[in-house]
């Protein structure tokens, strides 16, 4: 299937610099698989090393504190 899109001039000298004029629209499908239907992991940003690596398996939510 063909279509057009318009790209900003940053990110079509990216492209071109990466993939070259004529795959441009192969690294575009790429990224877009890569981006759409790649997992998503559950992010530990920020979370105390302990909590790492101990998981989250044994984390109770609001809802299943006694208060």
């Amino acid at each position: 299937m063909k279509t057009t899109i318009m790209l900003r001039d940053d990110l079509y000298a990216f492209l071109v610099e990466r993939f070259g004029k004529r795959r441009i629209s192969e690294g575009v499908n790429k990224m877009l698989f890569e981006h759409v239907f790649e997992e998503k992991k559950q992010d530990f940003f920020g979370v105390d090393p302990w909590l790492k690596k101990a998981g989250v398996e044994g984390l109770r939510d609001e809802h299943d504190r006694n208060l």
